[in-house]
């Protein structure tokens, strides 16, 4: 699976969803809904967190980039700062981004 496809950047291109396999689509859209919901209990962030759900599945990428080079985990850091910014811009306080934030720091 493609990484730039949780970034916003990536989703608001023309085709974004064109380009993608129904898997990812479902993916992508499970995703949003989890966005859109947020977490409501420290329990339901847990769970988030331990299946890679919602914004903590740019962890996961993370994790995964470590294992190809240090450039590729950059490149996403950078990318991911920027998103951070576009997510809070969009849902001030959001707690699962800001914890991946606290991460990145």
């Amino acid at each position: 699976m493609k990484h730039n496809i949780y970034l916003l950047a990536s989703m608001t291109q023309p085709g974004f969803w064109d380009g993608l396999t129904i898997r990812e689509q479902e993916s992508v859209t499970r995703y949003l809904e989890d966005m859109n919901r947020g977490t409501v209990d420290g329990e339901m962030d847990i769970e988030r967190r331990e299946n890679s759900r919602g914004y903590y599945t740019h962890l996961e990428i993370l994790e995964s980039l470590k294992n190809e080079n240090e450039q590729s985990v950059r490149d996403y850091t950078s990318a991911l700062q920027i998103d951070i910014a576009a997510w809070l811009a969009l849902k001030p306080g959001h707690h699962e981004v800001l914890t991946v934030r606290e991460f990145l720091d």
